[in-house]
């Protein structure tokens, strides 16, 4: 039991340097602006006239948090995550204001679809459904006031 207990402890360990730590080991590639959108997809390379420009750049990845370093930089990245932060936040906060109780609990509902993504950063930029859904329940941030009217 003890064994299984510190599996998870390093994996959680591995999940934090895998989202908010490895990004940045593009960073010297990807400089403070990135490559530009678009340029992590895996058949970007067949659009590109000029290959030279993006030569340097690691094709070797797989998390999200180094697509989003090498197509946004770091400016960018760090832009993403306070979003991200600020809307997980904003739905925590909505969830302690309201006071109609079906309004709360959508409200702690999505806060809690919302953790992966603002917490772990998971795949939601290139997830094309997460990100409609992330989106679309984001946009119940500004109904609630209304709502509950």
């Amino acid at each position: 039991m003890q064994r299984l207990g510190e599996k998870g402890e390093q994996d959680i360990k591995r999940r934090i340097k895998t989202a908010y730590i490895e990004p940045f080991n593009f960073s010297e590639y990807a400089g403070i602006f990135g490559y530009g959108a678009g340029s992590a997809y895996q058949g970007s390379l067949q659009f590109v006239e000029n290959e030279e420009a993006w030569g340097d750049m690691p094709r070797a990845f797989e998390p999200e948090p180094g697509r989003l370093i090498l197509e946004y930089g770091i400016l960018g990245f760090l832009l993403i995550l306070i979003l991200r932060w600020s809307i997980l936040l904003s739905f925590l906060k909505k969830f302690l204001i309201l006071k109609n109780i079906k309004l709360k609990y959508l409200s702690l509902l999505i806060f809690l679809y919302f953790i992966p993504a603002g917490v772990m950063l998971a795949q939601l930029n290139f997830d094309t459904e997460k990100n409609l859904f992330f989106w679309f329940l984001g946009g119940f941030l500004f109904l609630f006031d209304r709502f509950e009217k």
